[in-house]
């Protein structure tokens, strides 16, 4: 994709992003809001009681995930920077799709919790979603059969579906 339909899209997400968060601030009653963290940072929840619970303590397909997305929502740093704490969390066709993407376009998320793991069309391939600052963020995730190591294929924005189904 170009950069421009990169731009375009991104700008596109962070307005229905900011919709959201709008509708959703005014319907919440809850003033239990997590303190801020620098932008791109994983924290957890405020109602994480449990160590297992907390973001930093996930294994496996959730830990690859929240890293490539920890990874990918890092609008603060040059491209190079950017796509040198990327590139090695894209599985191989990522790698193309993303490569021309613009990090200062994209959104900084504080990644809150797993929201669930949808599973894929083989036991390799998962989704995985997040609650963050900014909505319900996803990471399509795909391994080889042979390997532990989950690499994400594509980057979900509130109200996208995978596209591993």
């Amino acid at each position: 994709m170009t950069r421009t339909r990169w731009a375009v899209a991104g700008a596109l997400g962070l307005v229905a992003v900011g919709v959201l968060v709008s509708v959703l601030t005014l319907l919440s009653t809850d003033d239990t809001t997590p303190p801020a963290a620098e932008p791109g940072t994983p924290t957890t929840s405020a109602t994480t009681t449990d160590p297992a619970d907390a973001l930093g303590d996930l294994t496996g397909v959730q830990a690859d995930a929240r890293d490539a997305l920890a990874a990918w929502a890092r609008p603060d740093l040059s491209y190079s920077a950017w796509w040198d704490g990327l590139r090695d969390r894209l599985a191989p066709g990522a790698r193309t799709d993303y490569q021309q993407t613009d990090p200062a376009g994209l959104p900084a998320l504080r990644l809150e919790r797993v929201s669930h793991v949808a599973d894929g069309p083989s036991d390799d391939t998962k989704t995985v979603f997040f609650v963050t600052s900014d909505g319900r963020f996803g990471v399509d995730m795909s391994r080889r059969p042979s390997s532990s190591t989950w690499l994400a294929t594509r980057v979900l924005f509130p109200g996208q579906e995978s596209s591993l189904r």
